[in-house]
């Protein structure tokens, strides 16, 4: 299931683990990045940096992250979507439109003052829209702009500063802050030397969770003791991208006709399992599976709408989560458009059948019948079942009103009659569909 990275990182530093965040290049990755994070139950953060938009249009580029998106909310294993390494506000006000979990503004290069400002204004942005920021304070720079074994004290202006790394949270509110501690972007010139006491000092300084950049080819002993002294989440691309292309290339030679995504899992596996080894974080996802009315009380409660709090939790279970859908059904808020009409809750299920009874192909009569009659079904249980359709008569508040709104939440009028409404209906949908139940 896709969640934010407040909560992500909350539990790594729980679990005294690291989550790891791999950029994915195509959607193909991300399948297979998903499928390594479900075999070995581990949370994963999919990342993805403006810098490989390449020569996607606007359109291509929200579709992209859309088919993203949905592949990650039907997944087994708590995954993010985040935006790595942007440095505009442009390319992040676009990720937070288009679905994005939290994002990365990097302006580690920048004066102290323009770092602290620029950050700020990301922090503002994001969180009005229940987005997670990460900022980076000192520079991880790559491996061309010094070498690791060279006297350290070359590089200290680029590493982060335990006192400022405490003013800088505390003057912009990020929820992450990605360190600079010796390690670089792209490939060693040397063997990597991180300053571990200047980590240690950082996590006992500063109360937000921290990100190591610049992973690949640190070693998994380096990337252990560094999860120890409180690194929580562990940024990967350079390796997979370069195991990624070694693979392929020997397909291609052995056989032009090579089967590429066979190739792909194997280097996938191949980097994947290294660091979520070094992670600490294989097999902290539990195989218990959250019930279906449990998941719908949830969602409701994390401020999705009866509608969308139904849709989603059967299309998580069902493997047709759909952004489109969930924008549709926020519009049935309130008995459409907080109208008092329709109860969502009803809306949501008549969605669900259609989803999974009904078909695309307007000539397929015998399976749109089929959703028809059981969505009738449906109706004629809930007006008996809560002896109204009506959101209004069912809560008693005209929710177009704001005073009345005001007291929908005074009078506690969702946990009394909202979710008692959707566990009846989760309830009525277990039982008459086939291929879920109530875990």
């Amino acid at each position: 299931m896709l969640i934010g990275l407040r909560d992500m990182l909350a539990a790594a530093e729980k679990g005294q683990y690291a989550v790891i965040a791999p950029d994915f290049t195509d959607f193909s990755v991300v399948q297979l990045l998903i499928e390594q994070a479900e075999r070995l139950r581990a949370p994963l953060l999919l990342s993805f940096s403006p810098g490989l938009k390449y020569d996607m249009t606007p359109r291509q580029y929200a579709r992209f992250i859309r088919l993203v998106r949905e592949e990650a909310q039907i997944a087994s294993v708590p995954l993010g979507l985040h935006l790595d390494h942007a440095f505009t506000l442009a390319d992040i006000r676009e990720a937070i439109d288009i679905g994005f979990t939290s994002v990365m503004i990097d302006a580690s290069r920048e004066m102290w003052e323009v770092n602290i400002e620029r950050t700020c204004e990301v922090v503002q942005m994001a969180h009005a829209a229940g987005v997670a920021v990460e900022s980076e304070l000192g520079h991880v720079a790559v491996g061309s702009q010094y070498d690791a074994q060279e006297d350290q004290n070359d590089h200290h202006g680029w590493l982060t500063e335990p006192d400022q790394a405490v003013e800088f949270v505390k003057q912009t509110g990020v929820d992450a802050l990605a360190v600079a501690v010796g390690t670089i972007h792209g490939v060693y010139t040397g063997e990597p030397i991180l300053d571990f006491k200047r980590l240690e000092t950082i996590h006992q300084m500063v109360d937000i969770p921290l990100v190591l950049h610049g992973a690949s080819g640190t070693g998994p002993e380096n990337l252990r003791k560094a999860v120890k002294l409180g690194i929580r989440k562990i940024n990967v691309f350079s390796e997979l991208v370069q195991t990624l292309r070694s693979e392929l290339l020997t397909g291609l030679q052995a056989d032009p006709s090579f089967h590429t995504m066979a190739h792909k899992r194997k280097a996938v596996r191949q980097v994947m399992d290294l660091y979520l080894e070094a992670s600490g974080s294989i097999g902290v996802v539990k195989d218990q599976p959250v019930g279906l009315v449990s998941r719908v009380n949830e969602l409701f409660n994390n401020g999705y709408a009866c509608s969308e709090s139904v849709f989603l939790a059967f299309a998580e279970r069902g493997g047709f989560a759909s952004d489109i859908a969930l924008q549709s059904l926020s519009m049935f808020l309130g008995g459409l458009c907080l109208k008092g009409e329709t109860c969502g809750a009803l809306m949501g299920a008549l969605a669900v059948i259609g989803a999974v009874q009904s078909s695309i192909n307007p000539v397929d009569k015998t399976r749109r019948e089929t959703a028809i009659t059981t969505g009738k079904a449906c109706i004629d249980w809930f007006q008996q079942e809560m002896g109204t359709t009506c959101c209004r008569t069912l809560t008693g508040i005209n929710l177009n009103d704001p005073e009345e709104r005001q007291s929908f939440k005074d009078q506690q009028i969702g946990p009394k009659v909202c979710i008692p409404a959707l566990e009846k209906t989760t309830r009525w949908l277990i039982k008459n569909l086939e291929g879920f139940k109530d875990e």
